[in-house]
Formats: structure tokens, C-alpha cells, sequence
């Protein structure tokens, strides 16, 4: 017999409750809104979750020490966007925080927000979005008759903000 149980948070965007700054925040999968403010940051986010998945499900100490450190340092101009899309609170109060227990919130925020979107992130959906976005490039005939895409003359080193 089926459990529903086991599927409904799939189909149930249930928000977690998060305790932050003395009060409490529903974190929960973002809306199309949202989502549509997240997408300047999802180069950042899917860096991250990428390096979490390459952990395994048991990481050594040593590994989970370099995952934060280099985690929050590839993310870390996603960091307050994404808190303040996933609370509605402004960026600007976000950065008058300063007590020091605040960027204990502040990263436990973010990573709830990353944890419940993370879905944007898998696998299937990256080819999905490789699929959709190949048919943008235009396709040039070479010289053997045969349709080669274009090279692209963005600069792919950087990721802009």
C-alpha cells in the first residue's frame, strides 16, 4: 500500500519554523517570487550545493571544516539576499545586526533557505536547464556542411553580482 505520508512533503511546501534575531521565521520552499529574486544568486547557491554533494553523507571533520570555510566564502555575496528573500525581512535591517549571537541566525537562516530550495539544484533540473538553454545558442553551418554553435564571447570567469 502507498504511504502518503512519505510523499507529502513533496507535494506540501511545509515551512520548517526557525528561531533568529528573537523571532520566528516559516522557512519554506520558495514561491515563483521569490524564486525569481533568487536567480541572480543561484551561481553562488549552486556552487555550494554542488560542493555538498560531492561530500557523501559522511563527511570527515576535516572535510566539513574546508565545506563551510570554502562555502561560505563562494556564497557569501548571496548571503543576506537570500535571508531576506526567505524571511521578507530588508536587506538594510539585516546588516544593522550586531549582536554577536546574530550571525549564528543569520547562517542558520541561510541555510535553512538553501536546504528547502536546494531541488532548484538537482541534477535532473541542471540537465533540464542545459536542454532549454542549448536551444538559445545559434547554430552556424561550417565549412563541411555540418551546424556548429557559436562560441560565446561573455567572460565565464567571474560570476557577476
Amino acid at each position: 500500500m502507498n504511504q502518503p505520508s512519505a510523499q507529502l512533503p513533496n507535494v506540501v511546501n511545509l515551512p520548517e519554523v526557525v528561531l533568529a534575531f528573537g523571532r520566528k521565521y516559516d522557512i519554506k520552499r520558495f514561491n515563483l517570487g521569490q524564486l525569481a529574486q533568487a536567480l541572480e544568486w543561484a551561481g553562488f547557491i549552486g556552487v555550494l550545493v554542488v560542493q555538498a554533494m560531492k561530500l557523501g553523507t559522511k563527511p570527515s571533520d576535516e572535510q566539513m571544516v574546508t565545506f563551510v570555510a570554502q562555502g561560505v566564502g563562494v556564497s557569501s555575496p548571496a548571503f543576506l539576499p537570500i535571508i531576506s528573500i526567505a524571511t521578507q525581512e530588508p536587506i538594510e535591517w539585516l546588516e544593522e545586526r550586531d549582536q554577536p549571537e546574530d550571525l549564528v541566525d543569520a547562517m542558520n537562516l541561510f541555510v535553512k533557505a538553501v536546504q528547502k530550495n536546494r531541488d532548484f539544484f538537482t541534477p535532473e533540473n541542471i540537465e533540464r536547464f542545459k536542454e532549454m538553454f542549448a536551444k538559445l545558442v545559434p547554430e552556424t553551418p561550417t565549412s563541411g556542411g555540418e551546424s556548429s554553435t557559436t562560441s560565446s564571447t561573455m567572460d565565464t570567469t567571474t560570476i557577476p553580482s
